[in-house]
């Protein structure tokens, strides 16, 4: 009878090599890949509050502050894309007005921004929402921050950490929210696993 040929060892050693380079270089891919999007956002942020610090420069107040008192209108933690209508009341605010559209509308009167639908500028590269809005932890106490909402938490991490020096979700510029509450939960709270989405803000102006 004829022998039956099967793998040799270094025929299997080879196939393992082999296997193993390539799912090597599948995860360096997605590292890379993670890197880039976290790049991407931390990149997003610091737009955003250039142009704010750019608009008051030119205007003596920041974008979506319509009664000028330092601060922006909008002070809601937890917008989602669908309040984002692209239809403002006014271009340039003559007053207070709690429109979360208006800050993008007078950046793009003030060429600024691009004119494109409010979905574009609010979109980041991990879906979510990205916007301007104020924070009044206790009464006269108010913050200018830029809102984070949908986003994984393995990304706001890293973005805490190249923002402030270190990964801590209670303190620095970046800080979590949940139920419209800053600040009050480390990390390991906020997050079940590092791809649950959570929220941040991030303090452009000064912090509390």
């Amino acid at each position: 009878m004829r022998a039956r040929k099967g793998f040799t060892m270094i025929e299997l050693a080879i196939v393992l090599v082999i296997i193993g380079l390539i799912m090597g270089a599948v995860l360096k891919g997605r590292s890379l890949i993670d890197n880039a999007k976290i790049k991407n956002l931390v990149s997003q942020v610091k737009k955003f509050e250039i142009l704010q610090l750019t608009f008051l420069d030119r205007y003596g107040r920041y974008a979506g502050d319509g009664d000028n008192d330092g601060f922006v209108d909008v002070r809601a933690l937890n917008l989602k894309k669908s309040d984002f209508d692209d239809k403002p009341s006014e271009t340039f605010l003559q007053k207070r007005l709690q429109d979360p559209d208006a800050p993008f509308a007078e950046l793009e009167a003030a060429n600024l921004m691009p004119e494109v639908p409010n979905s574009v500028h609010t979109k980041t590269v991990y879906g979510g929402v990205i916007y301007f809005a104020s924070y009044s932890p206790e009464e006269f106490s108010d913050y200018n921050v830029i809102v984070l909402r949908g986003i994984p938490c393995y990304a706001l991490k890293s973005l805490d950490a190249t923002i402030d020096g270190v990964e801590d979700a209670t303190q620095g510029f970046v800080r979590g929210v949940e139920e419209s509450k800053v600040g009050d939960k480390e990390w390991d709270q906020l997050c079940k696993s590092e791809s649950e989405n959570a929220s941040v803000v991030y303090f452009y102006d000064r912090q509390p």
